[in-house]
């Protein structure tokens, strides 16, 4: 399963930029399969965070921000491929990066749990607290 496709490229950077980011030629058509390719490149850097996290992979649902994050590390890869990569570019990827090491920490959670219908369960039992415990 991928995080990310073309279209979602389509919405973050021109054709323009996409064709002089894949097209070695002459910087005029986009190619696709280098795309499809770096695509592929960007969700495997995610899933090797999420299964150092815990998390099984693929993702059934694929939350926005990951989504997000394979579009940003894709033109990242893009970049990378012959460019210099513009100190935006860098900053959103290390920031992605700083993030995924934290889901990959347990630092922060993936899935964080919903208010409603959460049971917890404890394995001790609740203090009980009185007067002669507080003084």
């Amino acid at each position: 399963m991928v995080y990310s496709e073309y279209s979602d490229l389509q919405n973050a950077k021109s054709t323009k930029i996409l064709a002089n980011l894949t097209d070695d030629t002459n910087g005029k058509v986009v190619n696709t399969a280098i795309i499809t390719a770096l695509i592929e490149e960007a969700d495997g850097i995610i899933d090797g965070y999420l299964i150092s996290g815990g998390v099984t992979v693929p993702l059934s649902t694929v939350p926005n921000s990951i989504k997000s994050y394979s579009v940003r590390i894709t033109i990242y890869l893009l970049y990378a491929r012959s460019h210099a990569i513009p100190e935006h570019i860098q900053k959103s990827y290390d920031g992605i990066i700083k993030e995924l090491e934290m889901v990959a920490s347990g630092e922060t959670v993936l899935f964080p749990a919903s208010k409603s219908g959460v049971t917890v369960t404890t394995m001790y039992d609740e203090p009980k607290f009185t007067d002669d415990l507080l003084s």
